[in-house]
């Protein structure tokens, strides 16, 4: 098996050749559930008068991607203003090092004299915990014969080469676990086997 490695409209490709699409498929899982990933885990808001619920506040924000490590990160903002102002994602205030990784993702909007104060914790986690912590998206094309493309959009702030190195380690973990319960199997049914009625 060989793999090659290119960049195509943004997007990251990693030819397969001579590789079954089973095992395509197992890597492109393994990426998407086991690659850990920055996230928010937290939100605790301390004080909402906007129009909007804790719930769809707490979405908005846990859904954006950070870079760096784990830690806090707050917002406090008030509009002033008496037309409608829209909170950006800029308005997170990090540490140094964490922060979010995009900046012109618009939250909320407030009206004058609306405030929303509220810290977050980001930590890592995986994507079988939630979509929120997946690394990207994630699909394979068909390049020919034995040749499969596995397309990797990653996040924002997030290197594709770490994600398929992450995702090949990953896919080795449970290749080794199949393996040892392939042998405990085989030794608990004994040398004849056992057939299953």
């Amino acid at each position: 098996m060989r793999a090659q490695l290119r960049q195509q409209d943004g997007v990251s490709v990693l030819r397969l050749h001579g590789a079954p699409l089973v095992l395509v498929n197992a890597l492109r899982r393994c990426i998407l559930r086991d690659v850990a990933t920055l996230a928010v885990t937290r939100v605790r808001i301390k004080a909402n008068c906007s129009n909007f619920w804790d719930e769809y506040i707490s979405h908005r924000i846990a859904l954006l991607p950070f870079c760096g490590s784990p830690g806090r990160v707050r917002l406090n903002v008030t509009a002033t203003s008496p037309q409608p102002e829209t909170v950006m994602s800029a308005a997170i205030e990090g540490t140094a090092t964490t922060r979010c990784a995009l900046s012109d993702v618009p939250l909320l909007r407030l009206m004058e004299g609306q405030t929303l104060h509220l810290e977050a914790e980001v930590g890592y986690g995986s994507g079988q915990q939630h979509a929120r912590f997946a690394p990207g998206v994630c699909w394979i094309t068909d390049a020919g014969e034995e040749e499969y493309d596995l397309h990797l959009d990653p996040r924002d702030g997030l290197d594709a080469v770490a994600i398929f190195q992450e995702g090949l380690r990953c896919m080795e973990r449970v290749v080794d676990r199949m393996l040892t319960y392939d042998v405990l199997s085989t030794q608990a049914l004994g040398e004849e086997g056992a057939t299953v009625a």
